[in-house]
């Protein structure tokens, strides 16, 4: 990992918690242009959180919420000034590592934004389907093999 991170599990209302949600809001809300209404949703409480701190401050996001066999990577974020210096890749290849440990049997799955599409891929991330939109955003849904 790279130096001066540290990714952390964030449980829901927890300190961490609400550091997630600042790199969330940072991303998806002022920059993407999401709705909070939607970025904040309805499976905040039953998802797992997770946060990346880079020298102590928050610079990347992810959560993962079960559904049904699916274990559902979502709300993955890193802040504009920190892409391409690792701390996405820290951050995926924690979580997978989580989820493969925790939840061997369930399979991992995403709505991966197109414009990040290459990297999930570099990740071992493949595309299936066609392309959605979610907040006005393409998307594609990626699985995990």
């Amino acid at each position: 990992m790279s130096q001066g991170l540290q990714i952390l599990q964030a449980p829901f209302q927890s300190n961490e918690y609400r550091l997630a949600l600042q790199v969330r809001r940072s991303v998806f809300v002022v920059e993407q242009g999401v709705p909070e209404s939607i970025e904040i949703d309805e499976y905040e409480a039953i998802s797992e959180h997770f946060v990346v701190l880079k020298n102590g401050q928050p610079v990347g996001a992810g959560r993962l919420r079960l559904k049904g066999s699916l274990g559902k990577f979502e709300r993955i974020a890193t802040l504009k000034e920190v892409r391409g210096t690792g701390v996405g890749r820290a951050l995926m290849e924690y979580m997978q590592t989580y989820a493969a440990r925790k939840y061997p049997t369930y399979q991992r799955v995403m709505h991966a934004q197109e414009s990040a599409i290459p990297f999930y891929e570099k990740l071992g991330w493949r595309i299936e389907g066609e392309r959605f939109f979610e907040a006005g955003i393409a998307h594609r849904l990626m699985i995990y093999r």
